[in-house]
């Protein structure tokens, strides 16, 4: 049917509106007519045009009403000790990450439940399927791993320096500048710029379970350096005066840090991007780690 001719139906629901006059109908004038039809055909573009963005509106309501609202979506955090991204004290339990994840339930019906274990056992854990989430990553140091995984917006930045045991400081600017030394590192982290001096052994590598245990052995003179993040030893010195002797040298990583995600769950990206943009725009992010600094 062209769009300016009307079906049978129309046709009669417009010559209806003639108006009577004792008794007799006036039939419209032929300009008139058309005018009517006009008006109409429009409202009735107009009615249908908002009826579907309506319907499709609500599909998206539905949709993200739905996600998450049935189940908690597993979230893998390093054991032992990990301040201040996750702090044990006795049996209460704080930090970045927890905080992080309580903002995102409150933007959102995403819920979470934590799962604690040690890094190289969530890692193979997160390759299963049987972990969802892994905060606080950067692809590079996840390439390697049988599951990229999907990654969500990036919310923060992550440094990652070269701490040193009182009258070791040295200026480092690069790999070459660590040749023959030992350094101290947890287990399963990656230093893109340094990984090669490792494999190849020109820097040895010694891996520990934590960086709380890293820094407790820097204390005790057992390395002369060690990488841990600078949340992390800021966090140390700020809590307990006998890490403030430590000395904090040069940034050896420094990368945005994101969410990742098992492909099995990639739905839910979306929902926790917008979150993560919401908080961030709001400071809420920038808080939550100022109050561990």
């Amino acid at each position: 049917m062209h769009e300016n001719e009307f079906s049978e139906a129309e046709y009669c629901f417009i010559h209806a509106a003639t108006l009577r006059n004792s008794g007799k109908i006036l039939v419209l004038p032929d300009w008139l007519f058309y005018a009517l039809k006009v008006i109409l055909l429009m409202l009735v573009r107009v009615m249908l045009s908002t009826i579907i963005k309506f319907i499709a509106l609500g599909c998206i309501v539905f949709l993200s009403i739905g996600i998450g609202a049935s189940e908690k979506y597993s979230v893998m955090l390093y054991e032992p000790n990990n301040p201040p991204y996750v702090i044990f004290d006795n049996a209460d339990t704080s930090g970045i990450f927890l905080d992080v994840f309580a903002g995102i339930e409150q933007h959102t019906n995403l819920k979470f439940e934590f799962v604690y274990m040690p890094i190289a056992r969530a890692l193979h854990e997160f390759d299963a399927g049987n972990i969802d989430i892994e905060p606080g990553v950067n692809p590079d140091w996840r390439r390697h791993m049988k599951v990229l995984g999907e990654y969500s917006v990036a919310y923060a930045i992550s440094e990652e320096v070269v701490v040193f045991s009182p009258g070791n400081y040295k200026d480092v600017k690069g790999p070459g500048d660590l040749l023959d030394e030992i350094v101290g590192i947890v287990r399963g982290f990656s230093y893109p710029e340094y990984d090669a001096a490792f494999s190849s052994e020109m820097i040895i590598r010694i891996n520990n379970v934590s960086q709380t245990n890293l820094l407790q052995q820097l204390l005790k003179d057992r390395f002369k350096q060690v990488f841990v993040g600078l949340n992390t030893i800021l966090y140390f010195q700020k809590e307990m005066p006998e890490y403030r002797h430590l000395q904090i040298g040069s940034v050896v990583d420094k990368r945005d840090v994101m969410m990742r995600v098992h492909p099995n769950q990639k739905a839910i990206l979306p929902v926790l991007n917008d979150a993560l943009m919401q908080m961030i725009n709001e400071g809420e992010i920038q808080r939550i780690y100022a109050r561990y600094r």
